[in-house]
C-alpha cells in the first residue's frame, strides 16, 4: 500500500479532476490524502452563502472526501485569490504567498505521510486559474524538498474536452457556456498525457462528489459548470466522465496510478 497525496486549490476541484482516480486508488488498497490550499471563499454562490462561504465549502469538501474514501484531509488555509488572482483578504491569499512558503507546507505533509505519489496541476493551471498555477509550481517544489518519488499533474486531454463540451451542449440543448469556454484552450495536449485512467466503475462516486459541493451549483449570472455536469442524466454522465487524465513528470519509483485501469 502506498500513500497518494492530491493537492487542490479549492473545494470542488477534487470532484472535477480526480474524484474517480481517488476512489479507485482507495479500492486498490492505497491511502488517499487530500491537501486543500484554500476554502474557496472567493467562489460564486447564492448571496445568502457569502457570509460564511469558506466554512460552507470546507464542510462540502469534507463530505466529498468521505464519499471518495479519503483517509486524511489537510487545509493550508490560504485565502482564495479569485478568478483573476486579485481577491483581497486580511490574511495572505494563495497568489500573495510565495511559492516557497506554499511548498514548505506541502512538503511537511508529504514527509509526515511518507507519500509515494503527489498530484498537482498542469503548468497552465488547467484553464489558467492563478491559484492552480501556484499549486503547480508549489507541488513541484515541495516534491523536491520531500524527495517524493513520483509526481503527476492532474489535467484533461485538450482534444477530448473540446468534444465533450460540444456533446453536452448538443444533448441538453443549451447555448455556449461562458463558464466553460476557456476549458478547451487550456489543460494538456494528448501527446503529453501519460495516464488516461478509465474510471467507469467509479463514475457514481465522481457524480456524488460533485453533488456534495452544493454551494457551487447555484448563484452567479451564468449557468454553473458543476450544475450542468452533476445534473446530466446518468448514461450521459457516465459516457462524458469515464476518463481522468494525468501527466507524470517525475517517476523514480513504483507509481500507484499503474494499479488502475488505463486506456
Amino acid at each position: 500500500m502506498a500513500t497518494v497525496v492530491f493537492v487542490h486549490a479549492h473545494p470542488d476541484d477534487e470532484a472535477l479532476l480526480t474524484a474517480g482516480t481517488m476512489r479507485g486508488l482507495k479500492e486498490k488498497g492505497h491511502r488517499v490524502v487530500v491537501v486543500m490550499a484554500t476554502n474557496g471563499e472567493a467562489g460564486l454562490s447564492e448571496i445568502s452563502n457569502y457570509t460564511d462561504l469558506g466554512n460552507i465549502r470546507k464542510r462540502e469538501l469534507e463530505k466529498s472526501a468521505r464519499i471518495l474514501g479519503v483517509s486524511e484531509t489537510y487545509f493550508l488555509n490560504f485565502r482564495d485569490s479569485g478568478l483573476d488572482g486579485k481577491a483581497q483578504a486580511t490574511t495572505s491569499t494563495l497568489c500573495q504567498a510565495t511559492v516557497e512558503e506554499i511548498a514548505e507546507q506541502i512538503s511537511a505533509i508529504l514527509k509526515i505521510e511518507n507519500a509515494q505519489l503527489v498530484v498537482g496541476y498542469d503548468s497552465q493551471g488547467g484553464y489558467g486559474h492563478p491559484d492552480h498555477i501556484q499549486i503547480h509550481k508549489a507541488v513541484i517544489a515541495a516534491a523536491k524538498l520531500a524527495n517524493t518519488q513520483v509526481v503527476a499533474n492532474a489535467t484533461v486531454d485538450r482534444q477530448t474536452i473540446a468534444k465533450l463540451l460540444d456533446y453536452i451542449r448538443l444533448i441538453i440543448k443549451i447555448g455556449p457556456l461562458k463558464d466553460l469556454a476557456s476549458l478547451a484552450d487550456g489543460f494538456t495536449p494528448r501527446a503529453d498525457i501519460t495516464h488516461t485512467i478509465d474510471i467507469s466503475q467509479w463514475t457514481g462516486f465522481k457524480r456524488a462528489s460533485m453533488r456534495a459541493h452544493g454551494s457551487q451549483r447555484v448563484g452567479g449570472t451564468t449557468i454553473r459548470t458543476l450544475q450542468v455536469f452533476s445534473n446530466l442524466p446518468s448514461k450521459i454522465f457516465n459516457r462524458a466522465f469515464h476518463f481522468e487524465w494525468f501527466e507524470v513528470v517525475t517517476n523514480n519509483g513504483a507509481n500507484p496510478l499503474d494499479d488502475l485501469p488505463v486506456k
